[in-house]
């Protein structure tokens, strides 16, 4: 059994040393019931005192972490409730969070001491993921202190515990695609984290990599609704910079091989200035865009590139998307008339 510490109306769990199988369920899975308390305005039936997802957030940050917690969280990726339903399921952990009044089974694994043990072992990738789970429900919540600290946490992790290359690829791009997602952040805080997240995306080792990170940060500059951030300036200097990572990583491979690299960085560009070019950005315009396509021309007919069929279905591809919206007419048609295809 679970041993319980400290005075009985505020119980803090400890795990025990083996915990029964089938007994722990997805934190993932876990972090809906902050979404749904928050749908219900945290109002718990028979309660005094009801309890919200700030109350829950703060206890979790005092909780002790698990004993056990890096096989713990494994399990608990891994398994999911017997219980056919989230409020037919009782969890042990329950326990701690009956001082706020909340009887539906929460994730007490959720808090910030418990990903930290869990950053602690072989596990960093694991850990991170977690803390922009956690950042995502706290955006959800309308919590934006919350948020951030968890954000803050995940690039302490990235820049102190993941060294692989690849692992690092990977990571940024989740940091990038979450923060894309959040809306809970003001001017300052958002500029901060995308800072933050521009600045990791440079400094990936290989240029290939820095490239597409870099151009991924665009889209942290212009968010497709109706409230969203539009800055158009900043998804163009993205853009620009990416565009001269690109030349570097051909003019690296004309001095090592000898022979220029494949143009599919410049096409995915490309794909990138279309995108922005018909979400109305005026920053990207059609002069740009031709420019571009004269740039991968003339780089597809020089001797000293690489052949590479793929870069030119890619690219043949974009060509024909363009020509297709010239012919479509109307306004759109009118915006790419300018575009030699």
């Amino acid at each position: 059994m679970a041993k319980l510490h400290g005075d009985p109306n505020f119980r803090v769990l400890t795990a025990p040393q083996q915990p029964a199988p089938g007994k722990f369920r997805n934190i993932v899975y876990d972090l809906q019931l902050v979404r749904r308390l928050q749908g219900q305005e945290g109002d718990v039936v028979g309660e005094e005192e009801p309890a919200t997802p700030k109350k829950i957030f703060q206890l979790l940050n005092q909780v002790i972490g698990l004993s056990e917690t890096y096989e713990l969280l494994l399990r608990l990726c891994d398994q999911s409730p017997d219980a056919s339903s989230v409020e037919s399921y009782t969890h042990p952990c329950n326990l701690v969070m009956q001082p706020l009044g909340y009887g539906c089974s929460f994730t007490s694994l959720l808090g910030m001491n418990t990903i930290e043990a869990l950053s602690s072992v072989p596990s960093p990738e694991l850990a991170l993921r977690l803390y922009l789970q956690c950042a995502e429900a706290a955006n959800d919540c309308d919590l934006e202190p919350v948020a951030y600290e968890f954000f803050t946490q995940a690039f302490i992790l990235y820049e102190e515990e993941i060294a692989d290359s690849k692992a690092q690829v990977t990571a940024i791009h989740l940091i990038i695609g979450t923060l894309q997602r959040m809306n809970v952040f003001g001017v300052e805080n958002r500029d901060t984290l995308t800072h933050k997240a521009t600045g990791y995306s440079a400094k990936l080792l290989k240029k290939p990599d820095q490239c597409r990170a870099v151009y991924a940060c665009s889209h942290l500059f212009w968010v497709d609704d109706q409230d969203g951030i539009k800055d158009g300036e900043r998804v163009m200097l993205c853009l620009k910079r990416a565009l001269r990572i690109a030349n570097a990583a051909q003019q690296m491979a004309t001095v090592a091989r000898g022979s220029s690299g494949p143009v599919i960085l410049f096409v995915e560009i490309l794909n990138k200035y279309i995108y922005f070019f018909e979400k109305g950005n005026s920053q990207v315009t059609s002069s740009a865009i031709q420019g571009l396509i004269e740039l991968i021309t003339s780089e597809m007919q020089s001797e000293s590139t690489t052949p590479d069929p793929p870069s030119d279905a890619f690219f043949a591809s974009t060509m024909r998307y363009i020509q297709f919206q010239k012919q479509k007419g109307g306004a759109m048609g009118e915006k790419y008339d300018s575009i030699k295809a």
